[in-house]
């Protein structure tokens, strides 16, 4: 009798492991099916994210150079804009397209009226059975906009600060004044230019014109500047010109 037990106790046992192998191999495909859902909805989600982002940024700069020749590949401003966007996007697992494109004014280019950017970005599927059902790639779009916030209001500049006047010399009656060369100023390039430092470099130049920050967080790096780098003695005021830089 004790053996005829141990024998049945074994053949139990044996079932028992069978069973747990057959369930396993059930459930194992679908749990990894999941998972690749997950993850592969995870990476359109965060892709968008970051997109929208990157949609932000553009419009933003779009705002503040709404008078850049956006059809011209080579305008220093469309440049400048071009890098903005790559270097944001480069951590998104996808495919920008080639040309990016340039922000759209649909009301002009005044005051107050909107900067519109509208990116499309291309995801890859780990997953081939979703993929037969929502297609793969998978596109997705951002858009965003802004207010310009730069131009002229009855010839006023808005945009920048209004330059503090310097006090005229006073004439020495004994000789006769002669006049002193142009002073000479080169606008710095701030990209990549800590905040905290931008005064010290606009100044260093030979500037007598206010520098005005717009809002970021903290000492941020400065990414946006109204006055071109490199240009000398910039239109209209020369030295005594403003600039308005931000993140």
């Amino acid at each position: 009798m004790r053996s005829l037990y141990h024998r049945y106790r074994r053949h139990r046992q044996g079932l028992s492991r069978g069973q747990s192998l057959v369930e396993f191999a059930l459930i194992f495909p679908v749990v990894l099916l999941i998972v690749l859902i997950g993850l592969d909805f995870g990476r359109v989600y965060l892709g968008y994210v970051s997109l929208q982002q990157s949609a932000r940024i553009a419009a933003n700069f779009a705002a503040m150079n709404p008078t850049a020749v956006w059809s011209n590949a080579a305008d220093p401003f469309r440049l400048r804009y071009v890098d903005l966007v790559t270097r944001d996007a480069a951590t998104i697992n996808c495919t920008l397209p080639n040309p990016l494109p340039v922000p759209t004014f649909p009301d002009g280019t005044g005051l107050g009226q909107r900067a519109v950017v509208s990116f499309s970005c291309s995801f890859s599927l780990l997953t081939p059975f979703i993929g037969s059902f929502v297609g793969n790639p998978v596109n997705v779009a951002a858009e965003a906009q802004f207010p310009i916030r730069t131009g002229f209001v009855n010839g006023v500049p808005v945009g920048t600060a209004v330059p503090t006047a310097t006090p005229a010399p006073t004439a020495t009656p004994a000789s006769t004044a002669t006049p002193g060369p142009t002073p000479s100023c080169t606008v710095p390039a701030f990209a990549n230019v800590r905040k905290n430092n931008a005064t010290t470099l606009w100044t260093q130049e030979g500037f007598t014109g206010s520098i005005v920050f717009l809002p970021g967080n903290g000492n941020y790096f400065i990414q946006t500047q109204t006055l071109v780098g490199g240009v000398t003695n910039p239109p209209p005021d020369g030295c005594a010109s403003t600039i308005t830089v931000g993140p």
